[in-house]
């Protein structure tokens, strides 16, 4: 999270990273898929979040945040591109399996979806950030942020 919104560019930032609140909150449907295969969905239309790169293929915060968990898993992921009006119907159609994006976290979302990938969720991210994980992803993607925070003598938090 941000420590200060002195900056116009926080309040979008700190929007953004609510993306881990959504992952924990929207972790998954109403029932598992039978499929070993994980259905990510995200609009790659938001860098340095979710889009594409030149090759057209999934890239960004987002994107390594769900080939991580994947990883943690051991499972294939396939990131699922729709538009952001698409994701939650999507989900509640279980179209997707899970959603990664830049959502408010509502009482409406909380506490809905597949209780066993909820759980999966928060133990990987409370791992993912005691190893360093959103440090990485920081330096990847943010470093303008990082440096610009710096020069304001903000703490930058992810």
């Amino acid at each position: 999270m941000i420590a200060a919104e002195s900056n116009s560019a926080i309040p979008k930032i700190r929007a953004r990273f609510t993306l881990l609140i959504a992952l924990a909150i929207l972790a998954a449907g109403c029932s598992p898929k039978a499929t070993p295969k994980l259905i990510v969905g995200m609009e790659l239309a938001y860098p340095p979040f979710e889009m594409t790169d030149p090759q057209g293929r999934a890239t960004g915060v987002s994107v390594d945040l769900a080939r991580a968990f994947g990883k943690f898993l051991g499972q294939e992921i396939q990131i699922q591109n729709l538009p952001f009006d698409g994701l939650i119907p999507s989900l509640q159609t279980r179209k997707i399996d899970l959603i990664i994006s830049s959502l408010t976290a509502t009482p409406e979302r909380a506490n809905k979806g597949n209780p066993e990938l909820v759980q999966k969720v928060n133990a990987f991210l409370k791992e993912f950030r005691a190893r360093g994980g959103f440090d990485e992803l920081g330096d990847r993607y943010l470093q303008e942020q990082k440096q610009a925070f710096r020069q304001m003598g903000i703490p930058f938090y992810f």
